[in-house]
């Protein structure tokens, strides 16, 4: 089963997917925030790498602030223009670790390897549990 991982960001959207096995994720473009097409640009990767599932991190499962609402408003869209299953991860300290040793113009990539840590972290537990 394909996952897609997203890490949620103002102006950038992480982007990674697993393997049709669930078993490890690689980093995807990061796409803009700004554009009026980020739902459907989501929807066109889901259709090409025959996604399944969506997971998408959010800081702490449990709070609710302005950051939050956001990110499951999205969540909400991107689920009604997909029509794919939406799980959540708590995506505490991804940034930080993937901004880790990333200095100037490769610190943009962070955000793709924060989905990526997200996903993977994702995989991993639920891998575990079968």
């Amino acid at each position: 089963m394909v996952h897609l991982g997203i890490d949620f960001g103002t102006v950038n959207i992480g982007l990674a997917v697993s393997d049709e096995e669930g078993r490890f994720s690689i980093d995807l473009p990061i796409l803009k925030n700004k554009e009026k097409s980020i739902l459907n640009d989501l929807k066109l990767i889901c259709t090409d790498k025959k996604v399944q599932v969506i997971v998408i991190g959010i800081p702490g499962l449990q709070r609710d602030n302005p950051i939050t609402r956001q990110i499951r408003e999205f969540s909400e869209q991107l689920k009604i223009i997909t029509n794919l299953d939406i799980k959540y991860w708590d995506e505490s300290f991804t940034s930080i670790w993937a901004e880790s040793g990333l200095r100037g113009k490769r610190r943009k990539q962070s955000d793709s390897k924060a989905a990526r840590i997200i996903l993977q972290e994702y995989l991993d537990f639920t891998n575990s549990r079968q």
